[in-house]
């Protein structure tokens, strides 16, 4: 339903809580920047989760649009990485980052953490934001964004580069470590 209203949305897949580092992206998300772009989130409240549960929804009911998922099916990823303007995610600790190789196999805009774990699965294909004190040049990584999204040239490069991450590279990758 949300999808049906064709505006431009900013997808964020991750647990809420406070490792994933909301607070930033929602400081960054001002009222200013929030008429022109949407929020949905896809990801249970987790850990310490709550105050940032809160402070989403009290920007939803002040002026951020947009959509909050607990859990989406595989369908619901497609679509809604298949319409959204481009994945972010500032996190403060991150592990593989599956929601960063779901958005590369979409040919999507990334705005991440500038995390060694994130830089490995989207190198140059991702414009990146310090996950602490990033609050303004996270605002201009977005508003860059809403102002020139992503050529088709840079759409396809995301593929190829998501396409260097399957489950047998993965796999020969860890017997050559063993």
């Amino acid at each position: 339903n949300y999808l049906s209203q064709q505006r431009p949305f900013l997808l964020c897949v991750a647990t809420l809580e406070t490792r994933k580092n909301y607070d930033l992206l929602l400081r960054a998300l001002t009222p200013d920047i929030a008429k022109n772009i949407d929020l949905v989130t896809v990801g249970k409240v987790g850990f310490g989760g709550e105050s940032v549960y809160e402070q989403l929804q009290s920007l939803r009911h002040q002026y951020l649009g947009g959509l909050d998922l607990p859990q989406a099916t595989p369908q619901d990823l497609q679509a809604l990485y298949s319409r959204c303007l481009g994945l972010v995610l500032v996190s403060k600790d991150e592990g593989f980052g599956i929601p960063i190789l779901e958005a590369l196999y979409f040919g999507k805009p990334i705005i991440a953490s500038n995390l060694p774990s994130i830089r490995e699965i989207a190198g140059s294909q991702c414009r990146y934001v310090a996950p602490v004190g990033g609050e303004n040049d996270l605002q201009s990584e977005i508003t860059r964004l809403i102002s020139s999204p992503w050529t088709q040239s840079d759409c396809m490069q995301s593929k190829i580069r998501a396409s260097q991450f399957t489950w047998e590279n993965t796999a020969k990758k860890t017997i050559d470590v063993y």
